[in-house]
């Protein structure tokens, strides 16, 4: 980015104190185990990358749980590059995921600056919008969790940026398209519904702009067609890796991902979406400023690229409309519209600024007395208060609203018991509540590979069926403290040692299996 100005320069040292605000809230607690919400997610993606450093760079997801089902979900894109950054800055792995959502943020950033001042829009509101986008209390909660759902985002806007270059510059046509279309193939592979605002938008901004020759032109058809050929490559690969999975039955994808018409008439479903937006993608009394924004934008903005917003805005809700079940349920698919959100929020506060300015030189024009100094006070020193306010109010806000942190302790600390006491080559079988299945977050902690098992499940016949598959003579059983063994006749099945006891649950060891084993 060349500075032509002092005042470019002025406005990228801004920029720069807004990453920076911003990068603060995110190197909390830098090297904290994997905690939080949606423990599950996060788990599997840092087990996956564990193994990909043990084992070599894999397409498939291999975790400590050896009874999970389901192989793949998105592709790995993300965790190969933390699985780079480990081998060549010898970090750990929940530094190196950190690590690389922090330079995520700072990207996308800075691409959505590139986008709004390629579009010309105030720089008051550049900075603004990007301000909330920095201070987002679902954007600093996920760049501190190792989830992929960052680097798309990040892609997206990419191939938006590429996009409006292809389409508003004479030179460089090549370059942009390949640009935009390669970002869109990355974006639609690792998490198809974060683009699919974007290809809305882009459609909506053609179509809008009365650009129908462009909209069904060759270029346009063959970027809109080899995004969807890149979705169904994807649902092809990922139901080949899969195959087996129970989960992939038509009936159980269906409602997991779209839910059914019962639950897509209940207003209370609604509710909860809207209580979630409120609560997490900024804070909630931004929300009602976004909303006004959308119709401040609307009224005020007459340029081409105001369809590009408004595209934006259509895209998400038809992605949230259609991808209703899993929004309900998993918060991180909400990160795509944190930036759309802080637009029309920024909009609305940007109008009231430049209004209260207006309105505040009227009314001292007409008192002599505050004519020699009305320049002074409308333009700098009421204006640069409320800038302070808003400062001191945004952060202020963030704190209160950020996502906390569920701690994970008895987890974390019973996994690291586990750790300690057995070898590397352990088969564990962790006992869990009856309703944890596969959470692949139990033996992670630990480092060992085994089975999670509720404690209703812990029968004789699980145990032979388990001892006889793996054949070998470190097998250990964990039970917690939290999930007391509904069938303790079970363990006087077999030979077992007590190898550890803590606070948060009992370590044993099958001294003999039913193969006859003898003990190490």
């Amino acid at each position: 980015m060349k500075i032509h100005s002092k005042r470019d320069a002025k406005l990228l040292l801004i920029l720069a104190v807004i990453i920076t605000i911003g990068l603060y809230f995110r190197v909390q607690d830098f090297s904290h185990n994997v905690d939080g919400s949606h423990i599950f997610r996060q788990t599997m993606m840092t087990s996956n990358i564990f193994h990909f450093i043990e084992n070599g760079i894999s397409l498939t997801t291999k975790l400590f749980t050896k009874n999970h089902t389901h192989k793949i979900f998105d592709f790995p894109i993300y965790q190969q590059l933390v699985t780079g950054i480990i081998v060549l800055f010898e970090l750990e792995i929940v530094q190196a995921g950190r690590a690389l959502n922090i330079f995520i943020y700072v990207l996308t950033t800075l691409v959505l600056y590139k986008i709004l001042v390629f579009l010309d829009l105030k720089r008051q509101l550049i900075f603004i919008v990007l301000f909330l986008f920095s201070l987002s209390p679902l954007g600093i909660f996920y760049s501190r969790a190792l989830i992929p759902d960052n680097l798309p985002v990040l892609l997206g806007f990419l191939s938006l940026f590429y996009f409006l270059k292809w389409d508003l510059l004479k030179s460089n046509k090549i370059y942009h398209y390949t640009g935009m279309t390669a970002t869109g193939i990355l974006a639609a592979l690792i998490k198809n519904p974060i683009y699919l605002p974007i290809v809305i938008a882009i459609i909506m901004y053609l179509a809008f702009n009365r650009r129908w020759k462009q909209l069904l032109s060759p270029a346009i058809i063959t970027f809109l067609t080899t995004i969807l050929m890149t979705v169904i490559f994807f649902r092809l690969y990922s139901n080949y890796v899969n195959q087996g999975d129970p989960f992939l039955s038509a009936t159980w994808e269906h409602y997991w991902y779209f839910s059914n018409m019962q639950d897509r008439m209940n207003p209370l479903h609604y509710f909860a979406l809207i209580k979630q937006y409120f609560r997490d993608v900024v804070p909630p009394p931004f929300l009602f400023f976004a909303i006004v924004g959308i119709f401040i934008y609307q009224k005020n903005y007459n340029n081409q690229s105001k369809y590009l917003f408004l595209g934006l805005l259509l895209g998400s809700i038809i992605t949230i409309l259609i991808f209703f079940n899993v929004m309900r349920r998993h918060n991180y698919y909400w990160i795509p519209y944190i930036f759309i959100t802080c637009f029309f929020t920024g909009c609305c506060i940007d109008w009231f600024y430049s209004s209260l300015q207006g309105w505040l030189t009227k009314k001292t024009s007409r008192y002599r007395l505050m004519r020699w100094n009305q320049e002074l006070l409308c333009k700098t020193i009421i204006p640069r208060s409320m800038i302070l306010v808003f400062i001191s109010l945004t952060v202020l806000l963030s704190y209160r609203f950020t996502i906390t942190r569920v701690e994970q302790h008895w987890q974390i600390n019973a996994g690291m018991m586990i750790n300690q006491n057995t070898p590397l080559n352990a088969m564990v079988i962790y006992v869990v509540s009856n309703d944890a299945g596969w959470d692949p977050s139990y033996l992670y902690y630990a480092r060992r590979e085994g089975y999670n098992v509720s404690s209703s499940g812990l029968t004789v016949t699980f145990l032979e069926e388990k001892l006889n598959e793996v054949k070998t003579s470190n097998f250990y059983l964990f039970i917690p403290k939290i999930y007391p063994i509904a069938n303790q006749h079970v363990l006087q099945e077999f030979h077992t040692r007590l190898v550890a006891e803590s606070s948060d649950g009992i370590l044993l060891k099958f001294m003999k299996d039913v193969l006859g084993h003898p003990p190490n």
